[in-house]
Order: structure tokens, then C-alpha cells, then sequence
């Protein structure tokens, strides 16, 4: 165990005391006016951060991915604060192998990329779709959920792409402003993350159109049988 002191700017000291939290097991901040300058003394008794290996937070990483004010991502070594207090602070998205979809799915609630976009048309198609529908609607007035939904969820993939170049541009910008948009037409409030909601909301959307497909050509929507074939007990017309 040992003690921290900083002299800091008195409006730096909340950012300085989130990251030493983040790098050390630390106490109560003692806070203290200098003698001589309007700068604040910080005083920390501190000791390093234990063993990361069953925390349900990183998934035994050791670091997550901090969601910024501008809205980029930085992975930052983890608190151990509890995911779903992050997430609600607006902190994180998602953390440690949880972004990739090999930790344990009660750490996040929103569905991976892969497991939202499993059955999505290729990106190129979605693109002509909605450039189609929005011809001659400018105001996007008359436009219904299944646009929003269905652009919203391509420009988050298109973002997607970027951000594995470590790339946070435009796209991610507009991704996040269409999935707003989302929000907006459904009237749903206090979303923290709004394209992890259209992975969520495409997702079931998508899992709603292909049972309507398979019952429009003759094959039950649970097994894929023909009806004539289908022995499920929950089949539309058991």
C-alpha cells in the first residue's frame, strides 16, 4: 500500500480521480487547498489493483472500452465496477470479450453485430433499398419504422467497418444520428447506447420477416418443414 499526492487544477480533479481508480485499488481522496496557488492538493492511499481473472466486468482482460463524450471509444484499465452501472452512466458500450460475443451474454443487453446482423441482406442491397424508398421524400415525413429501422441498422455496419480500422468518423456520426432517429419515432428515452437499441430492435425485426417468409411459402416458421410434413405443436395452423 502506498500514498498518492497530486497538485492539480481544482477542475481536474474529478477526471484525475476516475483514472486513478481505474489504474489502483484506491481510498477516500483527501482534498486540500495549496498553501500558496489556487491549485488542490489530492491525497490518495492507494495499492495495486487485484487479480482480474473472475471479474464479470472484463472478462479477466484487465481493461474495457470507455465510451467518450465524443463519442469514440478508448479501452482504459477496468474499475471493476459493475457492467450494468457503466452502461447506465453512459460510460461503456460494451466491454472486454463481450464486444466480440464469447463472454457471457448477461454482461451486455444489447445482441452482438454478428449475432443482430447474422440474416442481414448485404450491405450493398440495404443501401439501394432505402435510396429507393427515399426518392421523392426528402422530409422523411411519410416514411415509416421499417426505413428508419432498416437504415439505421446499415450504417451501423457500414460504422462497424470503420471502427475495426480504429477509424471514428463521419460514419460512426451518422450511424449514431440515425439510430436516433429510431429512438425518436418509437418515443423510447433514456437509451445510453442507441445502436446497440437498433441491434436489438433489427434483430427481432429480421427474426419476424423470415417466419413470415417461411409461412408465405408453405413451410412452418420453426422447423422449416412443409406444413404438410410439420408436427410442431406451436405451428401456425396446429
Amino acid at each position: 500500500m502506498f500514498e498518492i499526492r497530486i497538485i492539480c487544477d481544482p477542475t481536474d480533479t474529478d477526471r484525475i480521480t476516475t483514472a486513478l481508480n481505474g489504474i489502483f485499488d484506491t481510498g477516500a481522496v483527501r482534498r486540500l487547498p495549496s498553501r500558496y496557488t489556487d491549485m488542490e492538493r489530492l491525497y490518495v492511499t492507494a495499492d495495486h489493483l487485484a487479480s482480474h481473472d473472475d471479474c464479470t466486468v472484463c472478462a479477466g482482460e484487465g481493461t474495457s472500452l470507455w465510451l467518450t463524450p465524443e463519442g469514440t471509444e478508448e479501452t482504459r484499465p477496468c474499475t471493476g465496477i459493475p457492467y450494468e452501472d457503466m452502461l447506465a452512466a453512459g460510460l461503456i458500450r460494451r466491454v472486454g470479450k463481450a464486444a466480440c460475443g464469447d463472454a457471457d451474454p448477461k454482461l451486455s443487453p444489447w445482441p452482438t453485430p454478428d449475432e443482430a446482423y447474422a440474416t442481414a441482406p448485404c450491405i450493398t442491397s440495404e443501401l439501394g433499398w432505402t435510396a429507393y424508398h427515399a426518392v421523392g421524400r426528402p422530409t422523411g415525413a411519410l416514411l415509416g419504422r421499417e426505413f428508419w429501422l432498416r437504415r439505421a441498422a446499415v450504417l451501423d455496419r457500414i460504422a462497424l467497418g470503420d471502427e475495426v480500422e480504429s477509424v471514428f468518423g463521419d460514419a460512426c456520426e451518422a450511424a449514431t444520428d440515425a439510430a436516433r432517429r429510431l429512438l425518436d419515432t418509437d418515443k423510447v428515452e433514456e437509451i445510453t447506447d442507441p445502436r446497440g437499441y437498433i441491434r436489438q430492435q433489427y434483430a427481432t425485426w429480421r427474426k419476424q420477416e423470415q417466419r413470415a417468409e417461411l409461412v408465405a411459402t408453405g413451410r412452418c416458421p420453426n422447423c422449416q418443414w412443409p406444413e404438410h410434413e410439420c408436427n410442431c405443436a406451436d405451428h401456425p395452423d396446429a
